[in-house]
């Protein structure tokens, strides 16, 4: 009897540890990529089509740019709270030389040479690999085509041909509407700034010392030029503190006629003002010639989650989507 007992116990806590094991989940952290409209159905379908593929549940959350900083670095210092969760390019690194993401074999994601280089080179920290690239983002100059039939103007190739273009198109639309900028309140303002940096031939630092050059005189040319886009007028005043969101929603309302976007921008238009007639083009060319900013998003995960080997399933799980 006493046997049979114990048998029956041990093939409960056996079942129990299976079905256990087969609840698996991780917890899933990434930023407003899309419109919701769009964006929650697709993370739906993929958590669903993920659990029964792996028969893992993820849990997802939809944080915020603006709070994503904060979030990240607290679940670093509790090792608390999420599994996998999106960076940007910038950040990687950053959050890295923490000490708190798991370093990854690239290897198992198919290379390094899967990925564009300079994305690859972002999840990379003293010659270690901290992330997988997600994907890319180049930002490039949207512009407004009936705005400029009615001025008259073709889209600028130069820097100083935009200042040209903005006067033609200030003198038909009115004073602030040739162009609408990040300002202090952007996040990521260097990477609008950077863009106009790097084309007047100006670097941000020195590979082999370490020190700052973005203050040298191409640096000061550049700055003076992206500053001068509100002290002439090109932008609205208001543009002086905007932050991103606040700039593209100023494009895709149809109120000015040009501002420095990525591809994301694309399913808000669509979605905000589907009528929208707008072309892209590469930014103008600077005295150095032509550049823009390759961002994006990269996936880490959480040195301290318990769930690692899921996490990595994931991660390879959305490159494929």
């Amino acid at each position: 009897m006493l046997k049979n007992i114990f048998l029956w116990s041990f093939m409960l806590v056996f079942c129990f540890s299976i079905a256990v094991q087969a609840a698996e989940s991780i917890n899933f952290w990434l930023m407003p990529n899309a419109p919701d409209d769009i964006h929650i159905p697709w993370l739906n379908n993929a958590v669903a089509e993920f659990k029964e593929q792996t028969g893992i549940s993820v849990n997802y959350e939809i944080v915020g740019w603006g709070d994503a900083w904060t979030r990240i670095t607290s679940a670093i210092a509790t090792g608390e709270g999420v599994d996998v969760f999106q960076v940007g390019t910038t950040w990687n690194p950053q959050f890295a030389a923490t000490g708190g993401l798991t370093e990854i074999d690239i290897n198992e994601f198919g290379g390094a040479d899967a990925f564009m280089n300079a994305n690859y080179i972002s999840t990379t920290y003293q010659d270690k690999t901290f992330g997988v690239p997600w994907f890319a983002e180049t930002r490039a100059l949207f512009y407004n085509k009936d705005m400029f039939q009615q001025a008259g103007v073709e889209p600028p190739q130069t820097y100083q041909e935009l200042y040209k273009v903005g006067d033609r198109i200030n003198e038909k639309f009115g004073k602030g509407r040739a162009i609408s900028i990040a300002g202090t309140n952007a996040w990521d303002l260097l990477h609008n700034w950077a863009i106009v940096l790097w084309a007047h031939g100006g670097v941000l630092v020195d590979e082999q010392t370490k020190t700052a050059r973005f203050n040298e005189a191409p640096g000061v040319e550049a700055m003076k030029w992206y500053v001068g886009l509100v002290a002439n007028g090109y932008a609205d005043e208001a543009c002086a503190e905007y932050n991103q969101p606040q700039a593209d929603s100023a494009f895709i309302n149809g109120n000015v006629a040009m501002c420095f976007m990525g591809p994301w921008n694309i399913a808000n238009i669509e979605v905000e003002n589907p009528g929208l007639n707008y072309g892209v083009v590469e930014p103008p060319a600077g005295p150095a010639g032509r550049a823009s900013f390759s961002g994006g998003s990269n996936l880490v995960i959480l040195k301290a989650s318990s769930n690692q080997e899921a996490a990595k399933k994931w991660i390879k799980f959305l490159l494929e989507k």
